[in-house]
């Protein structure tokens, strides 16, 4: 079997997860947008890109002649990140091209409240697109449920997550710390304020012990943007130890950086629909790095992910969690079996061959 991935956005860990799924069963080829042939950066988020056959594309047109040559010979099509930022006539290229192999696209939605009739034009001609294809993939049950709540949508859906764990067991686990030893806590996503609330985080932090402040160190995972993230680092430095760094991460230091991690953070803000019709990618990260999650309880409305996180409702909450052993315990091989590459990949093919026309 021949699996194209498609990615629109510049979402390649989404991409380099998605090739390594696909290829447990089949032939997997890459279409990259957004003029990656310029951009050296995708490389790093994509480490594996020589083990597929990866084509750039330089414009909209450029994109469209060779979605439809590589789409030909395809027996299906994996859209990792669709228009979700695109101008209108974006939109309606890319529309044109998915009706013309409507019946053997499987598009996952990063963020389904793009793709609602209600929000203006560019919302009405994703919802239309969306409608046509053969399959829609989401990175939650959550986040599935949601969107059909909404949508009622008669299209197949499958939750596929947007991260994996390699193996069927943890094989990147740390110690519970003592009680004397340093606990390391990621930081999850870009600095900035409008999506995260670090403000919470600040005022969870202060009504900590000095015994506790004193082994807690952040350790940044996301970009880091000038002077807004500088002021967020400044002002969390105020409390605990803070290990960052002064640009984007690449694909490894991501992940030496999140496995030398106790436990992940994730202070989403309340401004979007996270978890719900909007995506962040945080569960995702928990399941590849195999780490424990904190992050708001809103975030997890249906408690999917219980085994694998732990919510708070307020400061007080995260504090509590931040104190608490048990928060740093290493999951089990159990919770991570559910989010293995080999489970999800059964899972796809089996969509495959029920809802596709594959030749």
């Amino acid at each position: 079997m021949r699996v194209l991935v498609v990615e629109l956005g510049v979402h390649y860990k989404k991409v380099r997860f998605a090739a390594r799924m696909l290829s447990v069963f089949a032939q997997v080829e890459v279409l990259l947008t957004n003029n990656t042939e310029a951009d050296p950066d995708w490389r790093e988020h994509f480490p594996e890109h020589n083990e597929y056959e990866v084509v750039c594309a330089r414009s909209g047109l450029d994109f469209a002649r060779k979605f439809l040559i590589l789409g030909r010979r395809a027996d299906a099509i994996y859209v990792t990140t669709g228009p979700e930022y695109s101008r209108i006539l974006g939109l309606i290229v890319f529309a044109t091209v998915i009706w013309r192999f409507r019946n053997r696209v499987l598009m996952s939605l990063c963020n389904p409240e793009r793709w609602l009739t209600t929000g203006g034009a560019r919302n009405r001609i994703r919802a239309f697109t969306a409608q046509g294809v053969c399959g829609l993939a989401f990175e939650s049950e959550t986040q599935r449920e949601s969107f059909l709540d909404v949508s009622r949508s008669l299209t197949p859906t499958i939750t596929t997550y947007d991260r994996y764990v390699l193996d069927d067991r943890v094989t990147n686990a740390m110690q519970t710390p003592g009680s004397k030893d340093q606990i390391r806590i990621g930081l999850l996503g870009i600095l900035t304020p409008e999506r995260r609330n670090y403000g919470e985080v600040v005022r969870a932090l202060a009504q900590l012990s000095n015994e506790i402040r004193e082994r807690i160190v952040l350790v940044t995972l996301g970009g880091f943007l000038s002077g807004i993230s500088g002021s967020i680092v400044e002002e969390l430095s105020q409390w605990v130890d803070v290990d960052t760094t002064d640009s984007w991460l690449s694909e490894k230091e991501f992940e030496t950086r999140g496995f030398n991690c106790h436990a992940l953070l994730s202070p989403l803000s309340r401004e979007r629909n996270y978890g719900t019709l909007a995506g962040s990618g945080s569960f995702g990260d928990a399941i590849y790095l195999q780490r424990r999650l904190i992050i708001p309880e809103f975030v997890d409305p249906r408690s999917e992910f219980s085994e694998l996180s732990i919510t708070y409702r307020s400061e007080q909450d995260l504090a509590r969690l931040l104190e608490n052993p048990a928060t740093y315990k290493p999951l089990s091989d159990e919770v991570l079996t559910q989010y293995s590459i080999k489970q999800v990949a059964s899972k796809v093919q089996q969509f495959f061959q029920t809802h596709y026309e594959c030749r």
